[in-house]
């Protein structure tokens, strides 16, 4: 990926019926040099399946309550980026807000953000993006909130595509304050992958301070 290699991070594709963790393991046990930095390439769900967790479909709603108005805003409030499945900027909650898609993804239509596969199902994640920008403009509501598609309508998402996303917001023009991961998954010993590790040095380096907000576990 040219995400991934515009931090310095090469990408190895393996045959399918390799163990990576088993390549990882036997690579890292090395003892004629240094020991490579490597890792597996991590998925990323924005709603994991967990005990307690929703367990039902999605499914079509009633509206939950009026619509949210902004009643005041700043010359600029923060600008919080939103990594997640989308956006639908159309929404009636959004409508009075400065609520945006940066990317390719958010000008998709309905049909293809909410029922990617056309099963005339919405997809299991479908319109997450959606309402993670809501709760932030119910705090917020002088916020200006851009939304970059990193997760698929089913929640699912790779490391170099939210390496992407990150990096195409940042270099959008946008002046962002905050970024939101409303992700999470399982990584190699609990560790950050490798990827992001360089992704969030090369932020910081660069002397404006900017929030990360995730998701914990």
């Amino acid at each position: 990926s040219s995400a991934l290699a515009e931090i310095g991070v090469l990408r190895l594709g393996l045959p399918h019926d390799v163990d990576v963790e088993t390549v990882v393991s036997n690579v890292r046990r090395r003892r004629d040099g240094p020991i490579p930095r490597l890792s597996p390439h991590h998925l990323f769900i924005g709603e994991p399946t967990y005990h307690g967790g929703p367990g039902q479909d999605v499914a079509p709603t009633t509206a939950a309550g009026p619509e949210l108005t902004l009643t005041q805003r700043h010359e600029r409030g923060v600008t919080v980026g939103v990594l997640d499945t989308g956006v639908r900027t159309e929404h009636p909650w959004l409508a009075h807000f400065d609520v945006n898609g940066v990317g390719s993804y958010f000008n998709e239509d309905q049909r293809a953000r909410l029922d990617a596969d056309s099963d005339d199902e919405l997809d299991r994640q479908s319109g997450h993006g959606t309402f993670v920008a809501g709760l932030i403009l119910q705090q917020a509501p002088s916020a200006s909130v851009r939304v970059c598609s990193v997760l698929d309508s089913h929640g699912v998402g790779d490391e170099a595509s939210i390496v992407a996303g990150i990096r195409n917001l940042l270099t959008s023009g946008e002046e962002v304050d905050i970024l939101n991961l409303s992700l999470g998954g399982y990584t190699r010993k609990n560790m950050p992958p490798i990827s992001f590790g360089r992704l969030f040095t090369e932020i910081s380096s660069r002397g404006k301070g900017i929030a990360v907000v995730a998701a914990a576990g």
